[in-house]
């Protein structure tokens, strides 16, 4: 009798705790380029794409998925490769170095966030990902992923790690999760843009 009242309160309280812990709705309003870059201390105006996990990977805000599908009707998948490819090579010092591609298929920028984060006094940076694959009308974007992190000046060998143990329960997860989706909402932005000039 004992073990069932056990087991019936243990399913109570999770139950309990599943219902007060809601995950945040999926945010895709656009924002314009001069907006994000104003308003880079300001998440509520920044579509969050993806949210910084425990284990230092990201998924999509509902935990469902580690790659979010945009749609762009009637624009080629070239057209898309070429806007995001020319996008990322004007936010980028070294494109040459920091961003791959496979022509009208995909795109890998690899960057780098110095003083993404101060905490306690110290600087932390961070080299991260993001790839981008295309087919015709649409964009399909993977998660980001944390390369290298440093503390100070001190490269950091687990990555995932430093994040579980030094940054969860901070406000430096939110500062990386704005950051990266602020970035990625900027090359997003100008990727159904025709170049009329």
């Amino acid at each position: 009798m004992r073990n069932i009242f056990s087991f019936l309160l243990f399913c109570f309280l999770t139950t309990y705790s599943a219902a007060q812990n809601k995950m945040p709705a999926l945010n895709n309003k656009p924002i314009s380029a001069a907006s994000a870059l104003s308003n880079n201390n300001n998440e509520k105006n920044t579509t969050t794409y993806f949210r910084l996990c425990g284990n230092g990977s990201f998924m999509t805000p509902d935990l469902l998925h580690n790659y979010i599908i945009k749609t762009y009707e009637d624009i080629s998948a070239s057209t898309l490769y070429h806007n995001i490819y020319l996008t990322a090579n004007k936010l980028y010092r070294s494109p040459k170095t920091a961003i791959n591609g496979i022509e009208n298929s995909m795109v890998q920028i690899n960057g780098y966030e110095e003083n993404i984060v101060n905490k306690n006094g110290r600087n932390i940076s961070i080299g991260y990902r993001f790839q981008f694959e295309f087919k015709d009308g649409k964009i399909k974007i993977s998660a980001p992923i944390i390369t290298d992190i440093w503390d100070e000046k001190i490269k950091l060998n687990d990555v995932s790690n430093y994040i579980r143990t030094y940054l969860w329960e901070t406000s430096a997860i939110r500062q990386i999760e704005h950051s990266l989706n602020n970035t990625l909402a900027i090359i997003l932005l100008n990727a159904s843009k025709k170049d009329d000039w």
